[in-house]
């Protein structure tokens, strides 16, 4: 999940209470955001605030007991001139 003034959040199911990841820095407002597994790491795609251009990035999710910490891999943009009512609701990934 992620907060536009926290930041990329997980679940702590055990504790059943929500933990910010660590180490990110994609707090901030993105006009839409998408998530999902690829890999064993999370695919993140958001368009951006001005609306005009739609990114991808990769984060790698290491983990310890007390906390979850994420590392971009890399991130790109993937579209530009995109119209302004164009909305990310869901994406799927694949592979080779």
């Amino acid at each position: 999940m992620h907060y536009p003034s926290v930041g990329l959040m997980w679940y702590e199911s055990k504790e059943k209470q929500w933990r910010l990841v660590s180490g990110l820095k994609l707090n901030g407002y993105f006009g839409d955001v998408a998530m999902a597994e690829y890999n064993g790491k999370l695919a993140f795609l958001w368009k951006e605030d001005n609306g005009s251009e739609v990114w991808c990035g990769m984060i790698a999710l290491h983990g310890s007991k007390v906390a979850i910490r994420g590392t971009v891999e890399w991130s790109d943009c993937l579209l530009s001139k995109v119209p302004d009512d164009y909305i990310i609701r869901h994406f799927i990934v694949c592979s080779d």
